[in-house]
């Protein structure tokens, strides 16, 4: 398991920061009580497995010129890796 925020890796299940939902004043919205598993890594950016509508973002002629990495990217809620810290393993969410 990821010893810190720092060490998410793909199948970690994660859960946004107390910081980061008080400096948003989210701290008692559903996000803050919300659990995801990493799916994707790109960088500084995570992507869970919470879909998301990409037809708020861009065209179906737009969507049609992405590569498979892509389409998945836009299409996936994604997170700046300092907004999240490691809540356990897929293993532990599904216990």
């Amino acid at each position: 398991m990821a010893k810190s925020k720092r060490d998410i890796v793909v199948g970690s299940v994660v859960a946004l920061t107390g910081k980061f939902l008080r400096s948003t004043g989210q701290f008692t919205s559903p996000d803050a009580r919300k659990r995801w598993t990493v799916t994707l890594i790109d960088g500084d950016f995570i992507s869970v497995d919470e879909p998301r509508d990409w037809r708020e973002t861009f065209s179906p002629e737009e969507f049609s010129t992405f590569s498979e990495r892509d389409k998945f990217i836009v299409s996936h809620r994604r997170f700046h890796r300092g907004n999240l810290y490691v809540h356990g393993t897929l293993d532990s969410r599904n216990a």
